[in-house]
């Protein structure tokens, strides 16, 4: 029988569907699965002579000199060994019985890990030993199984195949050496091969993803020549920096004027102006008689970007939550029937529960757009708007090339305004009336404060965001304080940000929801309970809220925490404010699938490569990929198409969700 990638594993001879149970419980369910699990070490072939050992996995063949139980409570077998190179020991736990088995003056041949000299808890034989069931990779528990369905699969299978520049190897080949090397440096190329591969195909995948998102035809909205441009410049109270400039003027208006849907990641700074890139395209759209859908992962962000339009002097504009309250331009019918409605909407996820705003859409723009599922995206995508995504702090350049290589992608650096110090203090609990002196100071000169805690209700080791508002109550007694959680209606919350911003709360206590959508410069002071409960990013991003002003702002990190993870982070808050390096720290801390998760975004996780240290590889599979996007149909790549369609067929088909 011969075996293909995709073949389930009970299948393969001598497994059956017993031993195939042991091996999905380390994900192995085909054949595809068990030529990628990677050995927990291997040992290579050949006897070892005991003056050649080194730090790893060997095989001896030696004569025992002595062997006994050394004293102690714990049972330890010690034997001293030599081969007429050189004398090593051996040494077994809890394995008394070794004694019965083995005596002075016997001939062995031992495998196992050797440690600063010492063969540990080695494996044995006394009468020779079966090479394939010594060397090679080890799997840990199930390495017998492992073995058996191996040595099966090698033995007949079939497998996608093909050669890359540089990459000699059969795929065959490489997964054999992968298990089964004969030396450490086939290895090692067969993992570097293993890699590139897998960093090739995903780059395929998002090159052809990018490619079926711009295959429809989207509306054309004409670029802003002349007096329509400053038509549009006249409703923002301040110029565009040279980042925006380039952003709007070289790039996004071009997108917008082709028939090829725009498919654009706008990130940089917390503060930056890409709100008002986007304001922008919107602005240009509505005046085209054109309507953009402008889609937010929460009311209170929503509801920032309705009031700043509004407040701009721009009044065709409505918001739509879940709730089904609908303000601004009239809009006849909670179901979006009428054709009467506003040409920029703004609006959460049910937004996307309208098929009527979803066909009308010529622009989308997607606001923290991580927070929205691949799913999500291909739900719009389906309709061919121009689609625009921001992200409010920067993603790190590997992550822009893999998990959003789909994109076209835009970053902005430079600040709108020169932004005051911010001093950044990690404050032990203890500490807390030296922070409290601090605030005194800032409320006396007519600022305000955000007190962020991580939970609404709290819990045995964080004080609760409602009992935080009562002791800041109680500890500022002189000064407004007002609670602000998503539990509350949409109503209070945005009654309550009103206040806050016009000055009437001078304190606000507010749950991870203040994370986005509260814009006030008149905020000096942000105070983050329970700090070592947030993850970097949103760290960096409470504290954006204030750095808004040329004034010096201050952001304390409040924690007693002693977790090194933890700790870290409020490490790297302290000595970086930058929001690029945060976010390289931020991988390096979490690693790519913690900070994003590829799964959200329709793709497989990765088994050899890494998105955190393989960046060198990546950009050479991603520009080789490119070469070979538009020839995957030749019949010399047919290995190419067939394993892109097993690995990310689903990823490329997204497109077609309804």
């Amino acid at each position: 029988m011969s075996y293909n990638w995709q073949t389930k594993i009970q299948y393969v001879k001598n497994i059956g569907p017993t031993k195939a149970a042991e091996l999905k419980t380390m994900g192995i369910e085909t054949v595809g699965d068990l030529l990628e699990y990677q050995p927990l070490h291997h040992i290579y072939p050949g006897i070892t002579a005991i003056k050649d050992l080194k730090e790893g996995h060997a095989i001896i063949t030696a004569k025992i000199v002595s062997i006994d139980r050394l004293p102690g409570r714990t049972p330890i077998v010690e034997a001293v060994l030599n081969d007429g190179t050189g004398t090593c020991k051996a040494m077994w736990w809890n394995q008394i019985f070794i004694l019965q088995n083995l005596r002075p003056g016997m001939t062995v041949t031992l495998w196992g890990k050797c440690k600063a000299g010492v063969l540990q808890q080695p494996k044995f034989s006394t009468y020779g030993f079966n090479a394939d069931d010594v060397t090679g990779g080890d799997y840990g528990v199930h390495n017998r199984t492992m073995k058996i369905a191996l040595k099966e699969v090698f033995s007949s299978c079939n497998l996608p195949d093909w050669l890359l520049d540089g990459y000699c190897l059969s795929r065959y080949r490489t997964f054999r050496d992968l298990h089964r090397p004969y030396r450490k440096e086939n290895y090692n190329k067969a993992l570097e091969r293993l890699k590139f591969d897998e960093l090739f195909l995903l780059s395929l995948a998002m090159l052809k993803r990018r490619q079926q998102v711009r295959s429809g035809g989207a509306s054309i909205i004409p670029l802003p020549y002349g007096s329509l441009d400053q038509k549009i410049m006249d409703y923002f109270p301040y110029e565009f920096t040279e980042d925006q400039n380039m952003a709007v003027y070289s790039v996004i208006v071009n997108d917008l004027s082709s028939t090829t849907p725009m498919n654009r990641l706008l990130h940089g700074e917390v503060g930056s102006g890409k709100t008002a890139i986007a304001f922008y395209a919107a602005m240009l759209t509505a005046l085209s008689h054109k309507r953009t859908l402008i889609l937010c992962p929460t009311t209170i962000l929503a509801q920032q970007h309705y009031d700043t339009l509004r407040d701009m002097g721009w009044n065709d504009v409505a918001l739509r939550t879940s709730n089904n309250q609908t303000c601004g331009v009239l809009v006849v019918g909670k179901n979006f029937t009428d054709a009467q409605t506003a040409n920029i909407i703004i609006g959460t996820h049910a937004l996307l529960y309208s098929k009527f705003l979803l066909k009308s859409a010529s622009l989308v723009i997607i606001d923290e757009f991580q927070k929205f599922g691949v799913e999500q995206r291909a739900k719009i995508q389906k309709y061919n708007p121009h689609t625009l995504l921001m992200s409010a702090t920067p993603i790190p350049r590997t992550l822009a090339m893999s998990v959003f290589g789909d994109l076209d992608v835009t970053v902005i650096r430079e600040l709108p305004i020169k932004r005051g110090p911010v001093v950044t203090r990690w404050v032990l609990p203890q500490k807390r009336e030296q922070m409290y002196e601090i605030i005194d100071r800032e409320l006396a000169k007519g600022k305000q404060v955000y007190v962020v805690y991580p939970r609404i209700d709290g819990g045995e080791d964080v004080v609760s965001a409602v009992l935080g508002a009562a002791e800041v109550r109680e500890r500022f007694s002189n000064y407004t304080t007002s609670l602000l959680t998503g539990k509350m209606t949409a109503g209070v919350k945005g009654e309550t940000l009103q206040w806050f911003r016009e000055g009437r709360t001078k304190i606000l206590v507010s749950t991870i929801i203040a994370e986005v959508g509260l814009d006030c410069p008149n905020a000096s002071v942000m105070v983050i309970e329970g700090a070592d409960r947030f993850g970097l990013s949103q760290l960096h991003q409470l504290r954006g809220r204030i750095c808004r002003s040329t004034d010096t702002t201050f952001c304390f990190m409040v924690s007693n925490t002693a977790n090194e993870k933890s700790i870290a982070r409020l490490d790297v808050m302290e000595k970086c404010n930058d929001g690029f390096e945060v976010a390289e720290y931020d991988l390096r801390l979490r690693g790519p699938g913690e900070m994003f998760s590829t799964r959200q975004h329709g793709l497989p996780d990765l088994k050899f490569a890494s998105l955190l240290y393989d960046y060198d590889l990546l950009v050479k599979a991603r520009e080789l990929a490119g070469e070979y996007i538009g020839k995957l149909d030749e019949p010399s790549n047919a290995g190419i198409k067939q394993m892109l369609e097993i690995k990310y067929g689903d990823t490329i088909k997204l497109g077609e969700i309804a």
